[in-house]
């Protein structure tokens, strides 16, 4: 019985120190690329300048912009405002955001009882020409995982396949939202050359 207590303590501890070290919250990361996928990839970007246009509310557009960045596909991406004569404007078509979840029964066990959920985390945008609204392409990312929140999310940020630091910050939810735009590239082409 006594082996058992110091086991269930020391498991304790183990927990609430990786909850200290690693956080306190978890999210699934996206697969790797199949080598597939990593060739196209490693197709050079547009060479274009992109015009964000705010949304409502305006973390949507200021998000899709840093992540458009991140892709290094195009030339410039700015808010519309900002930039002058954009090849194409980019429009946010829905916000795909995590649940707004209330973790009571970790609450209330502060955090031993973790709380899971099942998330979305993306981007569903549209590009299309200054010069026309029509044709419009429409780029949608979709990232499905887990987010477990308590102290066992600590340990889970030690494997591979988990975060704390939030998916949008991850390297492989970056090169997804890449690959989504690189798959759209003849439909990009095309507008930019009407």
């Amino acid at each position: 019985m006594r082996k058992t207590l110091v086991a269930v303590c020391i498991v304790c501890s183990a927990v609430v120190v990786a909850g200290l070290l690693k956080g306190c919250a978890s999210e699934q990361r996206p697969l790797p690329l199949n080598s597939s996928e990593q060739t196209l990839l490693s197709s050079n970007g547009f060479g274009l300048s992109l015009g964000v246009e705010p949304s409502t509310p305006p973390v949507y557009a200021q998000t899709l912009l840093r992540a458009l960045r991140q892709t290094k596909l195009f030339r410039e991406v700015q808010p519309a405002e900002k930039v002058q004569g954009p090849d194409l404007l980019v429009r946010v078509e829905r916000p795909i955001t995590g649940n707004a979840v209330i973790p009571i029964l970790s609450l209330i066990t502060l955090g031993l009882i973790p709380t899971v959920t099942e998330e979305e985390h993306g981007y569903s945008f549209s590009l299309r020409s200054l010069k026309s609204s029509e044709p419009v392409v429409i780029v949608e990312y979709v990232h499905r995982g887990y987010t477990v929140l308590g102290w066992v999310a600590g340990l889970l940020n030690f494997f591979p396949h988990w975060t704390g630091d939030g998916v949008h910050y991850d390297p492989r939810f970056n090169e997804r939202l890449k690959l989504a735009i690189l798959t759209k590239a003849q439909e990009i082409k095309a507008v930019t050359s009407q």
